[in-house]
């Protein structure tokens, strides 16, 4: 259509020259809006792709996630963190971790963002802080920080949980708790 009008513009014009440089130029411009439109679509299909990847996994984590944040209201209600529901809590929480990080390398793989804010990670180590178990507290609060997720949180944790374990932190842990790269 756009080079009909061309044409059609030109038609009195005996100079032929006038209407045929004109031409390559159109041409271009169709063939760069053909390019954007194959570049659009292989854009849509690696989305497409992405989301098949990522669906499955992640329905099953938000799922989790609604059932940790019940279980954990009514072990908190109850003042018990101990028995069936601390310990499919757990397991919940280990699953969910599993989910975020092949989410994760997904996203990377992908070039997507992942969320900072993964909840499974706190109330693990919430878990296992009100359990008393300070030494599985304290590792989950370093692969928090390793994973860059809830740095704000697991830091003063990581602390904390070293002090009920009356313990001092290793040179690990100090590295984890001062490092601003990290």
């Amino acid at each position: 259509m756009k080079l009909l009008n061309i044409f059609k513009k030109n038609k009195n014009e005996r100079n032929t020259e006038a209407v045929l440089p004109q031409v390559p130029n159109k041409l271009n411009s169709l063939s760069a809006e053909e390019d954007d439109f194959a570049e659009r679509e292989k854009e849509i299909a690696r989305f497409q792709e992405y989301w098949d990847k990522t669906k499955p996994i992640t329905d099953e984590y938000f799922h989790l996630l609604e059932k940790i944040e019940a279980d954990w209201s009514v072990m908190y209600n109850m003042h018990s963190y101990q028995g069936k529901i601390a310990k499919a809590l757990e397991n919940d929480c280990k699953r969910s971790i599993d989910l975020y990080k092949k989410k994760h390398q997904i996203d990377l793989e992908y070039g997507e963002d992942t969320p900072s804010n993964v909840p499974c990670y706190r109330r693990l180590a919430m878990l296992y802080e009100r359990q008393g178990k300070y030494e599985e507290s304290i590792n989950i609060c370093k692969e928090t920080i390793k994973a860059r997720v809830n740095i704000s949180d697991a830091r003063p944790r990581l602390v904390r949980m070293i002090n009920k374990a009356k313990r001092q932190p290793t040179s690990e842990e100090m590295e984890l708790i001062e490092s601003d790269d990290i």
